[in-house]
């Protein structure tokens, strides 16, 4: 898994929904288009179990990117301006190879859609764990507290903006945690130095998924868990790249 994180600052959620459906090359490909179904909408708790999935339309989306519930349209805590982070972008993705795999071989897609979002919920577990608030107390020292709830969207894509095979999943991380009956920001300098933690752990997740590897094995690719690629396509990935053209 490999790439960093996007601060989102000052944008609204209609002006993220049109940067998403412009990271796809076809309306079928991404379900944001005409308010058809997002993905899913995860809240986690502080000991990092998930408690509640929705599916997201194009509107609830936007609600959530613009610090609101996604249900009610209810304002959490203070209103975003526009220096505001409002979310963190963080793609969890594959190997060309692999992707290209997925493309071909409807067996071996399903496993990787399966592992990707297995993936993508561990990783919104260990942030829901190791992610924190600051709090003003009495005396206007602020404190750390572990957020009683967090919240993150996802979005499927399977190609890049250049069309080619390239499955991610883009995971956004509410910039809205609760705190009892109190919504805060998140401290996001602590995010960022994440990264490098979630690009690993993602990568572990589903390079040694079981059930991946067992249908990559039946399906008689040589799949290295080490690099995420497949022997068999190596001579092959870079004629779907239209960077390399």
């Amino acid at each position: 898994m490999k790439g960093g994180m996007t601060f989102f600052h000052g944008t609204t959620g209609k002006a993220v929904r049109q940067y998403l459906e412009n990271d796809r090359t076809a309306a079928t490909e991404y379900y944001l288009e005409h308010g058809d179904i997002l993905a899913a909408g995860y809240t986690f708790g502080s000991d990092g179990s998930i408690t509640d999935v929705k599916l997201l339309d194009g509107d609830s989306y936007e609600r959530l990117i613009d610090g609101r519930d996604p249900v009610t349209g209810e304002l959490r805590g203070r209103a975003m301006g526009e220096k505001s982070t409002r979310f963190i972008d963080k793609p969890v993705n594959v190997s060309k190879s692999l992707s290209l795999v997925a493309e071909i071989n409807p067996s071996v897609a399903t496993a990787l859609d399966q592992a990707m979002v297995q993936a993508v919920e561990g990783l919104g577990s260990y942030l829901a764990q190791n992610t924190h608030v600051r709090v003003r107390v009495g005396n206007g020292e602020r404190i750390w507290c572990t957020p009683d709830q967090l919240e993150i969207a996802t979005a499927v894509h399977r190609t890049s903006r250049d069309g080619d095979p390239h499955r991610h999943i883009h995971v956004h991380l509410i910039n809205k945690a609760r705190l009892g009956d109190t919504w805060y920001a998140l401290d996001t300098s602590e995010v960022r130095r994440l990264n490098k933690v979630l690009n690993a752990a993602g990568e572990r997740m589903i390079h040694a998924d079981e059930n991946l590897n067992r249908v990559l094995g039946e399906q008689g690719y040589s799949f290295d868990p080490a690099t995420g690629d497949i022997a068999e396509l190596a001579g092959f990935v870079e004629g779907f790249s239209q960077r390399a053209r």
